[in-house]
């Protein structure tokens, strides 16, 4: 059975941004794997500074790097990981 898709949330809200070391916190990718990822396309590229990346960019990424080490390749996990990720930060908005 297929969920129904999240309300979309209508109230203002600002999240917070994650680093790279913040995001190798959460997801367990190294920043250098971050790096071959951003090289490859699987993740966005940095246009100059250091990496900053938003809830939504840090569960995608987790999502799909979690995928990879079960033999999803990241070139066909973009499609699972959206429906996911909508779900994610629905239920973290909604949280304790």
């Amino acid at each position: 059975m297929i969920a129904p898709n999240p309300p979309v949330l209508k109230w203002p809200c600002r999240f917070a941004t994650y680093s790279a070391g913040e995001l190798a916190r959460i997801s367990n990718m190294s920043p250098d794997m971050q790096r071959l990822w951003r090289r490859r396309g699987y993740m966005p590229h940095v246009s100059s500074g250091h990496a900053r990346f938003s809830p939504r960019q840090a569960i995608e990424v987790s999502i799909r790097y979690a995928l990879s080490k079960r033999g999803v390749p990241p070139s066909e996990s973009p499609h699972v990981s959206d429906e996911a990720v909508a779900g994610a930060l629905y239920h973290a908005r909604l949280g304790p």
